[in-house]
């Protein structure tokens, strides 16, 4: 959340001096299209039809907005309904440390050698070593992060 437009009005049609975070406009255009939506529904239902307008008019999917109205009936703020970026964030690791740490060693081990092994071998070696200390098996692709 950007704490300078937390308590910065939303824009209407006439009010030009709004923020100008993208971010923040899209939020307040999301919380106006779902409270009008919930304004319309009987209860806790919502007409599909309805759902499908408002999900078209925003570039979203049904199911996404599904889960905005969820958020946004938890908690009724602009906030809430801020777009959050994709995927993990920069610099996440997907393993903990002491994983990446043992990865890093059976690469040193195993394929650091004048006669390297095939990759496969290589992957074959890491998984056994996860087996031996009772993790789930990484992905291919995950043990060859460590490998670049």
């Amino acid at each position: 959340m950007n704490s300078n437009n937390e308590n910065a009005p939303c824009p209407d049609d006439a009010d030009t001096t709004g923020s100008d975070d993208p971010q923040w406009l899209e939020a307040c255009r999301r919380e106006e299209a779902i409270r009008e939506l919930l304004g319309r529904s009987a209860g806790d239902r919502l007409r599909t039809s309805d759902v499908e307008d408002v999900a078209l008019d925003l570039g979203i999917s049904r199911a996404t907005l599904y889960r905005l109205v969820a958020i946004y009936r938890e908690t009724p703020t602009v906030e809430a309904l801020q777009p959050k970026p994709r995927g993990r964030s920069k610099g996440a690791l997907a393993l903990d440390k002491s994983r990446h740490k043992l990865i890093r060693q059976t690469i040193r081990e195993v394929y650091l050698k004048p006669q390297r092994p095939t990759l496969t071998h290589l992957v074959e070696q890491i998984h056994l070593r996860f087996v031996q200390h009772g993790w789930p098996l990484p992905d291919r692709r995950r043990a060859m992060l460590d490998f670049r």
